[in-house]
């Protein structure tokens, strides 16, 4: 079974804007069987076959922006919470947001933090079979990968603010990527002006990348 998306499950594009106030999306849940995408939201196709998702078209553009206030993404959670036995995956990922490929996730703010904060991607129940070798729960706050589909399109997140900071702190994975995962050639780009980045108490239970995890060919960027 899949659960995605606790607040938006979204296919193409979308926006969400607030000139005075805060955007918050705070304990928002995704908890599935075997694959859970996006505590808060899941950008993308769910494909159920390998030929769905190498002929599956996907991508476009989802934006969040506040003027006065800030964008929160705070206590949310992607869980496995039983394992099934069997050949089948098991996957966590993207204890806020999880973006598939081709999409573009892009975050700004004017004049209040960008704060994720005590988001986590965790299994929480195990299967003792040696017939499902796939456990991840990778990217506690965001997870950027790419797919068959979109000719195999990486995603690609953009994170822009003028005053009081962008703040990674207290997030979890269980396995790679503490604050964020990001799948092969995908890309994170942080544009500032004069004031902090923080990354700070992250944790990957295992796999590595306390904070980031960036797989073969991914990149992040400060401009």
């Amino acid at each position: 079974s899949v659960a995605s998306g606790g607040a938006i499950y979204l296919l193409g594009d979308g926006s969400i804007s607030h000139n005075y106030g805060d955007v918050a999306f705070t304990n928002c849940y995704a908890v599935g069987g075997n694959l859970s995408w996006g505590g808060a939201i899941h950008l993308g196709s769910i494909p159920s076959s390998f030929i769905e998702a190498i002929t599956f078209s996907s991508g476009g553009t989802f934006s969040i922006s506040s003027n006065k206030g800030q964008v929160m993404f705070h206590d949310n959670r992607v869980a496995v919470d039983a394992v099934p036995d069997g050949m089948e995956p098991t996957r966590a990922l993207g204890g806020a947001v999880k973006i598939s490929g081709g999409y573009n996730f892009e975050l700004s703010s004017n004049r209040g933090a960008v704060s994720f904060l005590r988001n986590r991607a965790e299994i929480i129940g195990r299967s003792e079979s040696v017939l499902n070798p796939v456990f991840e729960a990778d990217g506690g706050a965001i997870y950027a990968g790419y797919s068959l589909a979109s000719m195999l399109q990486a995603s690609e997140v953009n994170i822009k603010w003028n005053d009081n900071g962008v703040f990674f702190n207290e997030n979890f994975a269980s396995g790679r990527g503490g604050a964020i995962f990001g799948d092969k050639d995908s890309h994170f780009h942080f544009e500032y002006n004069d004031d902090i980045i923080e990354f700070e108490s992250n944790t990957a239970q295992s796999g590595g990348g306390g904070a980031v995890y960036l797989a073969e060919d991914a990149n992040l960027s400060l401009w």
